[in-house]
């Protein structure tokens, strides 16, 4: 009997979902949380590189240049017109790779974290960022 209440009780702990990591109902539908008024609580610019200094401090000044801020209105506009801003950042920037033609730079992103209760209409704003070399930002270090 004891190891059917183990297993009801592991069960259990897996359906109880993190406070901080709440679902989007609709996290390929920016104009949704525009519309209803969502607020940004943060913005996130990753990397797998992100842990060298030089990368995180080229991250954070990307992400201060974005039209969308935390804080404000969530615009549907403002997410999508921040793609090619981080795109454009990252390709130009040395430190995420060579200055050459075959350069490549993927940004992928999203909706994540949507507080949906009356009280508090909020959401997280997430841009990662791939490139084809991140050596130079770990030769700097």
């Amino acid at each position: 009997m004891k190891p059917l209440r183990i297993v009801v009780f592991c069960l259990l702990g897996l359906a109880v979902t993190p406070a901080g990591a709440q679902t989007c109902t609709h996290p390929l539908d920016p104009v949704f949380y525009e519309a209803n008024h969502y607020k940004v609580r943060k913005i996130s610019v990753e990397s797998p590189f992100d842990f060298f200094f030089l990368v995180r401090q080229r991250l954070d000044a990307i992400k201060s240049s974005l039209p969308l801020k935390e804080g404000n209105d969530f615009s549907a506009t403002a997410y999508n017109q921040s793609f090619p801003i981080v795109e454009n950042a990252v390709t130009k920037d040395s430190a995420f790779g060579k200055d050459i033609p075959t350069k490549i730079v993927v940004v992928k992103g999203g909706l994540a974290n949507c507080e949906e209760s009356r009280g508090d209409l909020s959401i997280d704003v997430l841009y990662r960022v791939f490139s084809t070399d991140p050596i130079p930002a770990a030769q700097a270090t």
